[in-house]
């Protein structure tokens, strides 16, 4: 599994999942569903562009409450939509 380019990362976070961004020592992204409930969180290192190795991804990936990396990497090169998106994430919510 190839890394991410943190700045397509950040994009699809902000733009695809409408995150909220917190600033403090991390960029905190908090995504909420339609109904403006926390579904998911997970937090991006500050400073200059750089890729996430896949450790990373998986930690991300887990973070949000995606089943696996490959969901997220889906997430960040659009095959996977937001609505699939946050069906996967409030599911892992009830888990």
């Amino acid at each position: 599994m190839a890394g991410l380019d943190s700045d397509k990362v950040e994009k699809a976070l902000l733009n695809k999942m409408q995150a909220v961004r917190q600033e403090g020592r991390d960029w905190k992204y908090i995504i909420y569903n339609d109904k403006k409930k926390q579904v998911s969180r997970t937090r991006l290192s500050k400073g200059a562009k750089h890729i996430l190795r896949p450790n990373r991804v998986s930690e991300m990936a887990h973070q949000l409450g995606l089943q696996t990396s490959q969901q997220f990497q889906d997430l960040v090169n659009c095959t996977l939509s937001r609505k699939e998106a946050l069906e996967i994430m409030e599911r892992s919510l009830t888990d």
